[in-house]
């Protein structure tokens, strides 16, 4: 998307030749985008998972959509049984309307990641665990394997966070006065001891579960799903202007230029193979006339000379005679 879309991996759908004669090639119609550098992949998933596209609206007015992306233009539509009726010229326009919106989605999904990575790095960690425990409950794509990998590490977390409110308590208990300080200073030093242990030990599982979830390519599927812990003003999925759908568009988009741009190429090719047979055939009768030509030409040699001959030999016989 030249928008410096981050790179979402898709499976790739072959196009048939059916579908290829269905749709006539517009003339003129330009090569589409070729597919964004990478910044975070979806390991080879086409898409976030349907199940994580609630119903849901807007959540709060300081969150606007366009306050977060601006002014909207209307969706292009991508629906690949109207788009074959349309005329060459109709079709070439479709096509160039949703390259265009793939790179402004590009663009907004990459905004907003940066901004939600940033509110990431600044949550606590507490609400990153949250975020991280619905990401392993909610997500499509995480493997099995790393989703239990996933929960292992949270087990760990939210143990730490257990320790961590029961120490609290225990120093909230501690009694305030100058003489009881003074008296349990070492105490709530100890205490003071296993509080930084206990946050030393989140901190550490919760960088360790970002990094197996990041590391797999999920880090936009991340911060897509967990959006809305994130930053509970943003709005809800379902809503059509939240990362998660935005992500979702972006993919339908994606999909429906490179099938576009596909079945146009195997129809070029096509007419490509059918202009170089008939050359072929138009060469083999330009060869046979040169032959047929070429004979012609030394048989009328040939009667030349045996007229000739013919003549010389009459005047030869009456000349003797």
């Amino acid at each position: 998307m030249r928008g410096t879309m981050p790179k979402i991996e898709r499976t790739n759908s072959s196009v048939s030749t059916a579908r290829a004669q269905a749709i006539t090639r517009p003339s003129g119609v330009p090569v589409a985008p070729a597919s964004p550098p990478p910044a975070a992949t979806y390991a080879g998933q086409s898409a976030p998972s349907k199940e994580l596209i609630p119903g849901g609206k807007q959540v709060a007015t300081s969150a606007s959509p366009n306050a977060l992306w601006g002014e909207q233009p209307k969706p292009v539509s991508i629906d690949r049984a109207a788009f074959a009726k349309l005329s060459p010229a109709e079709q070439k326009e479709v096509l160039q309307k949703a390259a265009v919106e793939r790179e402004q989605l590009g663009g907004e999904i990459n905004a907003r990641v940066e901004q939600l990575d940033r509110k990431w790095k600044n949550s606590r960690l507490v609400t990153r665990t949250e975020a991280l425990r619905e990401y392993q409950e909610r997500s499509g794509h995480l493997h099995p394997r790393r989703r239990r990998d996933l929960d292992k590490l949270l087990v760990r977390s939210e143990a730490a966070q257990v320790r961590i409110n029961e120490l609290r308590a225990k120093v909230d208990k501690l009694p305030k006065t100058p003489e009881a300080k003074k008296e349990q200073a070492a105490l709530r030093a100890e205490l003071a001891k296993e509080l930084r242990r206990a946050r030393d030990e989140q901190s550490k599982v919760v960088k360790e579960a970002t990094e197996l979830v990041d590391a797999d390519g999920l880090k936009i599927d991340r911060l897509a799903v967990t959006e809305q812990i994130i930053d509970p003003s943003a709005p809800k999925p379902g809503s059509g202007d939240s990362l998660l759908d935005k992500v979702v568009r972006f993919f339908h988009l994606d999909e429906f230029v490179t099938w576009v741009t596909k079945t146009f190429q195997i129809a070029l090719d096509t007419l490509q193979t059918t202009k170089a047979e008939d050359e072929k055939k138009s060469e083999k009768k330009t060869e046979e006339f040169r032959k047929k030509d070429d004979l012609d030409r030394h048989l009328d040699e040939l009667r030349l000379k045996l007229d000739f001959l013919t003549k010389a030999q009459k005047a030869e016989a009456a000349a003797n005679s």
